[in-house]
């Protein structure tokens, strides 16, 4: 007899994973857990994600002598199109026989990133995470890499190296960092020569620094960047921002006199 509070647990954790059940899976889902001869069993999600469809395969295990049944881990296969990445993820649980709360998830949006070759980082183990592509285990599973953050590298400190107009506010700074964290490809604004341009980043905890991709996102190198700089990188966010403001100022300017011809004109 399937519990019903398993069930909607169950339905919590797939949401929390960012895999939101459709009705056939939901039904399917229902099936499995009324049959409590089985101690293992798999439920499968499709679906796409930016420009990649996705396939996430789940593995719920029952203990032994429970009644109840868990997500121990999950496949997540990524189709580029014109290649595949697979990667087994675990779900790991603050109480290991009594699942109640996931421990840093892995979620539908960090394997995506994960599975793109970007590090993604995880709150609670204080660790940035990115698949080595070079090795993998016994079972075919790629090794991952760990990188604690505040071993030498500080993604804030690295940030404030560039003159990037989305740090000019604290609020813009705190945003654009939370994304990265994620595993996030960025598209932010680089002052260069007095003008906006656009270009993607993303964190590289393992050596320390940010990768760089102009609007077509391909890959800059520093020759590149100090030659569109003049080597001037250091520019402080305090530069950044007074430019910012700067800008804002002349809207603010030009805003007060389309409004008052506006008044004039009434």
């Amino acid at each position: 007899m399937m519990r019903l509070e398993n069930y909607a647990e169950l339905l919590k954790y797939f949401d929390e994973l960012g895999y939101p059940l459709a009705l056939m899976q939901k039904l399917e889902l229902k099936q499995q857990l009324s049959d409590l001869r089985e101690r293992k069993f798999f439920l499968e999600v499709n679906g796409q994600i930016k420009d990649s469809k996705y396939a996430a395969c789940f593995m719920l295990v029952r203990p032994k002598y429970e009644n109840y049944f868990a997500i121990r881990e999950y496949q997540f296969t990524l189709d580029h199109g014109n290649h595949k990445i697979s990667q087994i993820f675990p779900v790991t649980y603050e109480d290991l026989w009594h699942p109640n709360r996931i421990k840093d998830p892995i979620t539908k949006d960090a394997a995506y990133n994960l599975a793109s070759g970007r590090s993604v980082y995880f709150e609670e183990m204080k660790k940035w995470q990115q698949i080595d592509f070079k090795q993998s285990d016994a079972n075919g599973n790629f090794k991952m890499r760990q990188f604690v953050e505040n071993d030498g590298y500080s993604l804030k400190d690295d940030l404030r190296k560039y003159p990037i107009t989305n740090l000019a506010t604290d609020l813009g700074e705190q945003t654009l960092l939370e994304c990265l964290r994620k595993g996030n490809l960025e598209s932010v604004c680089f002052l260069i020569q007095g003008k906006e341009v656009i270009k993607f980043i993303e964190a590289n905890p393992q050596f320390k620094t940010i990768n760089i991709y102009d609007a077509n996102r391909k890959r800059e190198v520093q020759q590149q960047l100090n030659k569109e700089t003049d080597g001037n990188f250091n520019k402080s966010r305090e530069q950044t921002k007074r430019a910012q403001n700067n800008d804002d100022d002349a809207r603010m300017v030009g805003g007060s006199k389309r409004r008052n011809a506006h008044r004039n004109g009434m």
